[in-house]
């Protein structure tokens, strides 16, 4: 491998290395460094190369001589993952807080991985961030946010810590509509019920023409068997959004449930013509249809 392919190997945006790569990066590492008498460049790649392989310990020894050199901003970045890696967050702390604009980079990956729904990278962003700023609100409510959505998703969680965290969640993020309806919706599908209503009436509170906080909530009441403010609810969200199929299927179930056969058969029809090829869909209202014909 040449040096000029060495160098642009490093600074790719997209890393894969196996062993020999490794290797072979580090021989030619130690032939430049026996040829310059300032080898601050190579020991910054080799602290790179070294974070890459995931050998933490030789990022640290590395990265000691760029860190003092204002050539290399990433140093310190680099040198606080590592130690982070290595569950030394005091020494993290120091190094990130060298960094230029640390604390936005790191808001700025957790928001990017919340909004893609890719709660555990944002949980270690946010982490990191109160590590760098433990009075920061945003890091604080992002932190409290994401870690109820992971609790909420793993089914071997502790009943009384999401109960618990969720409930701090819930109260910092009271400003917030797509977190309480995100915490609403997990919750709805963790049958949370009692916290599911409390997070959706919030974020109804917070965007009163949201079909989808109308939608989940008229679930609880659904799975409550409170049918009429299901009923509502429900019968709200088409009206909201009238192409909604799932709104109307569960109308349709609600009126059932409520002996409204006619609102029932209207609400199947309509879910059919916006899914007409889900099977299950067809299946359960072809049955209620005949059900209701051989009552007439």
């Amino acid at each position: 491998m040449s040096k000029t392919v060495g160098s642009s190997f490093l600074t790719s945006d997209d890393i894969t290395l196996d062993s020999d790569q490794v290797l072979s990066l580090q021989r030619e590492f130690y032939e430049l460094a026996e040829q310059t008498d300032d080898n601050t460049l190579i020991l910054y790649h080799m602290g790179q190369l070294a974070y890459w392989s995931g050998d933490y310990e030789n990022v640290i020894g590395s990265l000691r001589a760029p860190l003092q050199n204002r050539q290399f901003p990433l140093a310190s970045f680099l040198l606080g993952s590592a130690f982070w890696e290595l569950n030394k967050n005091m020494d993290a702390k120091s190094s990130w807080r060298t960094a230029d604009n640390i604390e936005t980079f790191f808001l700025i990956q957790a928001s990017q991985a919340e909004h893609e729904r890719n709660y555990h990278v944002a949980e270690e962003s946010f982490k990191k961030l109160l590590v760098i700023s433990p009075g920061s609100p945003e890091a604080r409510s992002g932190y409290l946010f994401v870690h109820s959505m992971n609790l909420l998703s793993n089914s071997s969680s502790d009943p009384s810590e999401i109960d618990e965290v969720v409930g701090q969640a819930l109260s910092q993020n009271k400003e917030s509509v797509s977190r309480q309806l995100r915490l609403g919706s997990a919750l709805y599908q963790a049958r949370k019920l009692k916290l599911a209503e409390k997070a959706l009436h919030q974020a109804i509170r917070l965007e009163p023409r949201s079909h989808w906080s109308k939608y989940y909530l008229g679930l609880v009441y659904f799975v409550e068997k409170d049918y009429f403010r299901a009923e509502e609810l429900l019968m709200e969200t088409v009206e909201i959004a009238p192409d909604f199929a799932r709104g109307h299927h569960w109308l349709a179930r609600t009126m059932v449930n409520l002996e409204k056969n006619d609102l029932a058969l209207l609400h199947y029809r309509l879910a059919l013509s916006l899914l007409p090829d889900d099977n299950a869909l067809v299946t359960e209202a072809e049955s209620f249809f005949e059900k209701i014909k051989d009552t007439k």
